[in-house]
């Protein structure tokens, strides 16, 4: 035999990349022979490492640098330049976004904040690593790009890829102070109940809900009876009331009866609480009695008596305590002259009372 020949004969690799080699025999004649096995070596196994396969070999390339590959067969040896090129440089990260670039969390509340790694002509740079971080400490934890807001005040958040930074804004807001407001409702109508002139929702007769309303040095809580109706007619003007709240904290509870401020009202939509002396009554042409238990001012007190005449033989009386609608009672005569047919509020001293 007289020559080995290494195809390729200067192969070019880049790091981690294979490349197969053959080896050619051929005799003092130049004919090609077969057969043959030859050893493989490399010249610096740092750089690339050979693995034959008989008469051709995969050399896997570790690192930057030339390096040459041997074949050898009864002592004659061919040879191969293998060039490896080392890794490419990354494109550098022009820009780095944080979003969302604002945030707003409560005091516990946690989001997700994404860093996005851009170079100089817009491109996203996927697969950087990002490396997190928060100022002033105290108010936001940072970690994997969850940002958890620790205590009230505005901290900034940057996240930073090779060597460029992006941050976003958290606020955390003062936690404001809030308290449970109850309010019973004893009148025989739905109120309407709005607290700083804001409706907050209806209350049914008879009945008690609580809701979590926001403090403040003043809160104005006020209600107004849902305009009763029989039919298309309005049965009555609109009742209402209003309380001034001062920094309310806890539970305020509140009560819907008859008496607002040193008003007192008397009309079928109300009704009674304990210890009352007098029941006032409308009768509905006669035919049926809606009675108001309510509380009672004392003998010649001002008052304000709602009425709902639907008829002009509709009376208003008194019934002395304990009695019912078909007991004894005393008629306020002097309503009849007052109370014209229809519904309103009569503004009326009542006398000693039966």
């Amino acid at each position: 035999m007289q020559s080995v020949t290494i195809l390729p004969s200067n192969p070019t690799l880049s790091v981690g990349d294979r490349v197969t080699l053959t080896a050619e025999f051929r005799d003092q004649n130049g004919a090609t022979m077969s057969g043959l096995v030859p050893t493989w070596t490399s010249g610096s196994t740092s750089i690339a490492t050979v693995t034959s396969n008989g008469s051709s070999a995969t050399v896997t390339a570790l690192s930057a640098g030339s390096v040459s590959i041997l074949a050898s067969v009864n002592g004659v040896t061919g040879s191969a330049t293998l060039s490896v090129a080392g890794p490419a440089s990354p494109t550098p990260v022009a820009t780095v976004r944080c979003t969302p670039p604002v945030v707003t969390l409560a005091v516990g509340a946690s989001a997700s904040l994404q860093a996005t790694a851009y170079d100089a002509t817009g491109n996203v740079l996927p697969g950087r690593p990002t490396t997190w971080s928060a100022s002033p400490a105290g108010v936001v934890t940072i970690g994997n790009g969850t940002v958890t807001a620790f205590a009230p005040g505005s901290a900034t958040v940057t996240a930073t890829i090779d060597g460029r930074s992006g941050s976003c804004a958290v606020t955390v807001p003062t936690q404001q102070q809030q308290f449970t407001l109850a309010i019973t409702n004893q009148l025989i109508a739905t109120v309407q109940v709005s607290v700083q002139g804001q409706s907050i929702g209806t209350l049914p007769a008879q009945s008690t809900r609580q809701a979590t309303i926001a403090s403040a040095p003043g809160v104005e809580v006020t209600f107004e009876v849902v305009e009763p109706r029989l039919g298309n007619r309005v049965l009555g003007d609109r009742m209402s009331g209003r309380w001034s709240l001062v920094a309310p904290t806890g539970t305020v509870t509140l009560t819907i009866d008859n008496r607002i401020g040193d008003q007192w009202y008397f009309a079928p939509v109300v009704t009674n609480l304990s210890g009352t002396s007098l029941l006032m009554a409308v009768n509905f042409g006669l035919q049926s009695e809606n009675r108001c238990q309510c509380t009672v001012p004392v003998g010649g007190q001002r008052v304000f008596l709602g009425y709902y005449r639907l008829w002009s033989n509709s009376v208003v009386h008194a019934f002395a305590n304990g009695s019912d609608y078909t007991g004894p009672y005393r008629y306020f005569y002097s309503f009849a002259n007052q109370i014209p047919r229809g519904s309103g509020v009569l503004d009326f001293t009542f006398p000693i009372f039966p």
